[in-house]
């Protein structure tokens, strides 16, 4: 059943389901989908990490993510909860736009506006109960297709950004047509193989490759010195890295014609706010890595549950283009994971050649719009074109 009335704060595990008001039908049993507004997050924070802790998420489903999103944008979102009994087994946030005559949009865990959307989530989706994924997105999708947010505010559209592809399989079951708006490639390095194996990394690269990191590494030690790779130590310093890190990511794209990823205020502003909050708990690294006294380039990860999420970058590069600052920093940072117990290092969505060059495929996300129909799909099509998100550079 579904729930219009403000259900979230949604209830710990250990509670009595909340009372159900407004629209009220059957989904797909034993699931019940309760949606309201996220008013007390500290209750909600403590449902999630309880969520989390039994389920097979990513860094952007984590209440890290989550709690700093919710906290630095102006919107009210709506919580989606998938309940079976009296336990939380679903969630996940939705912030609404009107799309006229009484439908709305949605957009799930992300917030549809550009200005905001330029911190670009990927494995994003429903954080699900493990051994319950495709029951529970089922059963919310359909909560929503039949019901959405009440009387006379029907769900005309869903967005998800960054989700598997396995996702559309819920979401068509529900009732609703999924178009794909984009779609790329992710890739990774399997740490945990190359351990196993007792393989060296540069070894299972392809011969350019090793070859340009060769010769990289060859320029950067005779020219500037040793080579060193160095982690922030505390909060003031990774900090200070990351704006070290801006003003090389800034210089490199706008000298290419793009603003840059540090252009928009806010992404800045929700970095340095999801920094200080997670970078005591481990979760951040922003790495230098440098030759003598010259630095080389910044990368900013996510040490999330044994794998290294690679989410931005700043290098300096040199007036030779056949000196790869980026192939340079990535083959070292790497070989820093191999010594230490993570199990994949991410260079997440994009098809960029270095990350094909240096890792293994891992499949694609899928950006997907969800629609009730074809003509609400046409009469909200100019909304959509509006809100769309500039490509990322990475």
């Amino acid at each position: 059943m579904t729930s219009s009335a403000p259900l979230s704060q949604p209830m710990p595990a250990t509670d009595p389901a909340p009372p159900h008001a407004g629209i009220q039908a059957a989904t797909a049993a034993p699931f019940r989908v309760t949606v309201g507004p996220a008013v007390d997050l500290e209750r909600l924070g403590r449902d999630w990490r309880r969520l989390q802790d039994q389920a097979d998420h990513s860094f952007f489903q984590s209440w890290y993510w989550i709690r700093c999103l919710l906290e630095t944008t102006p919107a009210d979102p709506l919580v989606v909860a998938v309940w079976r009994g009296d336990q939380i087994v679903g969630l996940a946030i939705a912030f609404e736009h009107d799309s006229g005559g009484g439908a709305v949009h949605l957009c799930l865990n992300h917030t549809g506006e550009a200005e905001y959307d330029r911190i670009y989530p990927e494995y994003n989706g429903f954080l699900c109960l493990r051994g319950l994924q495709d029951q529970v997105v089922e059963a919310a999708f359909q909560a929503l297709h039949r019901h959405g947010l009440g009387p006379r505010r029907s769900v005309a559209t869903i967005a998800m950004a960054g989700v598997a592809p396995s996702m559309v399989g819920g979401a068509v079951a529900a009732g609703w047509k999924v178009g794909v708006t984009d779609h790329k490639p992710h890739h990774h390095v399997d740490l945990t193989g190359l351990r196993a194996g007792g393989r060296v990394y540069l070894e299972s690269l392809g011969r350019n490759t090793r070859h340009q990191i060769r010769r990289s590494l060859k320029h950067y030690g005779e020219t500037s010195g040793p080579l060193c790779v160095e982690a922030a130590q505390d909060l003031a310093q990774a900090i200070g890295f990351l704006h070290d890190l801006r003003e090389l990511h800034q210089k490199h794209w706008r000298r290419r014609g793009y603003p840059g990823a540090f252009a928009a205020p806010y992404f800045e502003a929700f970095h340095e706010n999801l920094i200080r909050q997670c970078f005591d708990d481990g979760v951040i690294e922003i790495i230098r890595v440098s030759a003598g006294n010259t630095d080389i380039g910044f990368l900013y990860h996510f040490n999330y549950l044994k794998t290294i999420l690679y989410y931005q970058s700043g290098f300096a590069y040199d007036d030779d283009p056949r000196i790869k600052p980026g192939l340079t920093c990535h083959y070292l940072c790497v070989n820093r994971y191999l010594e230490r117990d993570a199990n994949l290092y991410d260079f997440m969505a994009g098809d960029q050649r270095y990350k094909s060059n240096l890792g293994q495929s891992g499949g694609e996300l899928v950006w997907l719009l969800l629609n009730r129909s074809q003509w609400k799909y046409r009469l909200t099509s100019a909304w959509r074109r509006a809100k769309r998100v500039p490509a990322q550079p990475l």
